[in-house]
């Protein structure tokens, strides 16, 4: 668990640790900066969401994670919200692995990458946090992590991608 910590930070171990923790030191991603297109619309947000949603999977070590189930799709603008792409995930880790230390490390690396933490909140053993890709609402993306440890054998990670509002 530690290595997947390291990992994510881009740290390389020196020494032992005896309990793993995400660095405060972590390393950009330049695959994980959000890029607002000169031409957005549906294809160009679907196209942008994915990309961030890749380079946040891209993260994660194939040894930490059991399984990973997607859906992507525009959301249709309503009478009080205008339309956005999303995507939802839910990364379910092996049973050994902490989805906190590792939620903990993913949000360094964004906060690392330009990412601003808007709100953090840890309810019963539930912790998530929510990010904007930037500090303009009309150009940022938006996410949410959630690590939930309580299910023994399937501890998780939800992530929420959504894209800046699309014109109407």
């Amino acid at each position: 668990m530690l290595a997947a910590a390291l990992l994510l930070t881009g740290c390389t171990p020196s020494t032992p640790v005896p309990t793993p923790s995400p660095s405060q030191t972590a390393v950009p991603d330049p695959a994980l900066k959000s890029r607002f297109p000169a031409k957005y619309d549906a294809e160009s947000a679907k196209t942008e969401t994915l990309r961030l949603a890749s380079a946040l999977d891209a993260l994660l070590p194939d040894e930490i994670v059991a399984n990973v189930d997607s859906k992507d799709q525009l959301v249709p603008a309503t009478d009080s919200a205008k339309a956005i792409y999303g995507v939802i995930q839910l990364v379910t880790l092996k049973p050994t692995v902490d989805p906190t230390v590792i939620t903990k490390a993913l949000v360094d690396r964004l906060h690392a990458s330009g990412w601003n933490v808007l709100q953090t909140t840890d309810v019963e053993q539930v912790y998530k946090v929510t990010l904007s890709s930037g500090s303009r609402e009309a150009s940022s993306w938006l996410l949410q992590l959630s690590a939930d440890p309580r299910v023994d054998d399937a501890p998780a990670i939800s992530v929420q991608l959504a894209s800046p509002d699309l014109p109407r």
